[in-house]
C-alpha cells in the first residue's frame, strides 16, 4: 500500500479498486506493534469486507497458529 496507517491504506486501496476480501499482514501478537493491534477487527468493521490475518515471524516465514 502506502500509508503508514494500514486502516489508511486499505481505504486508499481500495478507492482504487473493488476488493472482495481484505488480507492483513501482521506479527505474532506478542511481537505486534501499536498499529496493527486490531487491525483486522477495525478493517472488517469499517469496510464490511472479510477479513484474513496472515502471521508472519521475524525472520519472514509463516508463523504458526
Amino acid at each position: 500500500m502506502g500509508d503508514s496507517d494500514p486502516l489508511k491504506a486499505i481505504e486508499d486501496a481500495l478507492g482504487t479498486f473493488a476488493a472482495d476480501e481484505i488480507i492483513v499482514v501482521t506479527r505474532p501478537d506478542d511481537q505486534a506493534g501499536w498499529l496493527e493491534e486490531g487491525t483486522g477487527e477495525t478493517a472488517q468493521a469499517r469496510f464490511r469486507l472479510p477479513v484474513t490475518r496472515v502471521t508472519i515471524a521475524e525472520d519472514g516465514s509463516f508463523a504458526q497458529g
